[in-house]
């Protein structure tokens, strides 16, 4: 870890001493993004947020991220668009482990991709999101679902693991 990421790691954890209140989480981003996360104006984050590589991750503008998320980006970029909502407990994972093993050693990480989450999506509870996922504008998906592939936009989804339940209508396109 670098030393501006211990920085940032030991700043983040004392932005968990503001109360867990909306306008505290208000007050998070903005120390947060003062700080130097990627933080977009108008935004939120909740307490107890996990992120492995704060230089990876970038949350866009009037997006809300709820408590208690983990967020992996070990070496790719996760990317939260404009108007986005995570619920709480969601994990955003990039890395797969290699499922064979030697018995000698720990399983080594096999592949990275990054995750996008395009603009106006909302995520409910303790979703998961796999690596290489894009989560399509203005899509929805409902509480413990796992995501496992691309999430065409306006679409609900649902599910372990998630597929498009239906077609969302878009307001004033």
């Amino acid at each position: 870890m670098s030393g501006s990421s211990v920085f940032l790691y030991i700043f983040h954890g004392l932005s968990n001493l503001f109360p867990g209140g909306t306008v505290h989480s208000y007050r998070r981003a903005s120390f947060l993004r003062r700080l130097g996360l990627q933080i977009g104006k108008d935004s939120f984050f909740g307490k107890d947020i996990f992120v492995l590589d704060y230089k990876k991750l970038k949350i866009g503008q009037n997006s809300g991220i709820n408590h208690q998320v983990y967020f992996d980006c070990q070496g790719v970029p996760i990317t939260i668009g404009d108007g986005c909502l995570v619920g709480f407990r969601s994990c955003f994972i990039t890395g797969v482990h290699k499922l064979t093993t030697d018995f000698k050693s720990l399983r080594p990480l096999t592949e990275l991709k990054p995750i996008t989450i395009e603009d106006y999506v909302w995520i409910g509870a303790n979703v998961t999101v796999y690596p290489g996922v894009t989560i399509g504008r203005g899509s929805v998906i409902s509480a413990g679902s796992v995501v496992t592939r691309d999430i065409e936009k306006y679409s609900l989804a649902a599910g372990i693991p998630a597929r498009e339940i239906r077609l969302l209508e878009p307001e004033n396109l």
